[in-house]
């Protein structure tokens, strides 16, 4: 997949042009704390799902949640730690920008997720 949101630094290093973590396109940027990111949910949401195109697990007042990150097939979901969708969205940047998790956005409360895990 090809998404026009992923730009790369001088060193051939991808990062999310959209949300870009503080310092890019500098490649040092990435030796920083959480690559650049405020927080490890910011990095994890904004670069390992978004530009890696990980899947990500993550909890949130203790339920777990699966961003599924399937491009080959198409499949971008929210799903519970019982594999029920709860959202679907168009590519990866749609659930940056719209995915939701028990009333609130997941871009304003990456602060609070834990026990996050990319693959």
């Amino acid at each position: 997949m090809d998404y026009d949101y992923i730009k790369f630094d001088k060193g051939g290093y991808a990062y999310n042009g959209t949300f870009p973590p503080e310092g890019a396109p500098d490649s040092m940027c990435w030796q920083k704390e959480y690559s650049g990111y405020k927080n490890a949910g910011e990095e994890a949401f904004l670069h390992n799902y978004a530009v890696e195109l990980y899947d990500l697990e993550f909890k949130f007042n203790g339920l777990t949640y699966v961003l599924v990150n399937w491009g080959d097939a198409d499949i971008y979901e929210l799903r519970d730690a019982d594999g029920k969708t709860l959202q679907s969205f168009s590519d990866p940047m749609d659930a940056v920008q719209h995915c939701e998790v028990q009333g609130h956005r997941l871009m304003d409360i990456l602060d609070q997720l834990t026990d996050m895990e990319c693959g």
